[in-house]
């Protein structure tokens, strides 16, 4: 398939994306890392008015939602893609 370019996220550690099973949510997460433990929930079709940089991409990228998990080693999205749990195992830190 082909990619393109959406955005790029300044002063960011993030070293993973987890996307929602139907597509349109992703959760970009710092995971493995005690210096920050950030997860930021995007939604790719944003019903809101679009920037105008953004006009000729066919996804609306906004920043829903931020939140701070100490030490997270694990993220999933529920079957339904409503939910998303994160956990922290003491194994994956050793």
């Amino acid at each position: 398939g082909n990619f393109k370019h959406l955005r790029t996220l300044d002063k960011k550690n993030s070293n993973s994306i987890y996307w929602s099973p139907r597509g349109r949510f992703v959760v970009v997460a710092t995971v493995h890392n005690t210096q920050s433990s950030d997860l930021d929930f995007y939604d790719l079709d944003f019903e809101g008015e679009k920037p105008e940089s953004d006009k000729d991409l066919t996804a609306n990228l906004q920043l829903m939602n931020t939140a701070d998990h100490y030490g997270v080693t694990d993220v999933e999205w529920d079957p339904s893609g409503r939910f998303v749990a994160t956990w922290s195992s003491s194994w994956k830190h050793s």
